[in-house]
């Protein structure tokens, strides 16, 4: 019971690198034991790891993966960002019971929508206010309120509404790490032989 509380704090404080760590290691030390395994799928799917919440979701136990279960529903999430169905993606977060699993669709519900929002923003300059709204998984209104806060502009009225991208400049920063020096170096060397 000490591991779940431990998974549990970690997921209330969003570090999900540690809770997928926790997850994995739980899965190790206690095989026997009950398994939060819709919160491993969720801290996966949070990280941008789809793949390996898809072999974590195939390795639990038949009646985990049930249908109805946290498990089966923290799946439909990752299924249908699998599909890339974006607004397929917030419903079955919704459809999670209240606890940790809830808390982490959550988190997965803001880091998605992040994530679709930056699709939007370089695959369109403009865009109905309607099919934004149900790319990001919320309403009309929060959407028109959320886009307006991130710098974009609406136009028209109605079913006609329009939102104009403004695309924000994105500056990478180079960095050149001890690592990659390192690396660099072996290829020379390498390269010289």
């Amino acid at each position: 019971m000490a591991a779940d509380g431990h998974i549990e704090a970690l997921v209330a404080e969003g570090k999900w690198e540690e809770v997928r760590d926790a997850c994995e290691l739980r899965e190790l030390q206690a095989p026997d034991a009950v398994q939060p395994w819709a919160v491993h799928v969720l801290a996966h799917l949070i990280l941008g790891d789809l793949p390996s919440a898809r072999l974590v979701e195939k390795r639990a136990p038949p009646e985990a993966r049930a249908e109805g279960t946290p498990l089966a529903l923290a799946w439909a999430a990752g299924r249908h960002m699998w599909r890339r169905e974006h607004a397929d993606v917030h419903r079955a977060t919704a459809a999670l019971p209240p606890g940790p699993a809830r808390d982490a669709a959550a988190a997965l519900q803001l880091a998605y929508r992040e994530h679709v929002f930056g699709l939007l923003s370089t695959a369109y300059s403009n865009i109905p206010l309607a099919q934004c709204a149900r790319y990001l998984g919320i309403s009309a209104e929060e959407c028109r309120a959320y886009v307006a806060a991130k710098g974009w502009t609406a136009s028209g009225e109605g079913e006609e509404e329009l939102l104009t991208v403004h695309k924000q400049e994105q500056r990478k920063q180079q960095t050149v790490g001890l690592e990659q020096l390192r690396q660099l170096v072996e290829y020379s060397v390498f390269l010289e032989s």
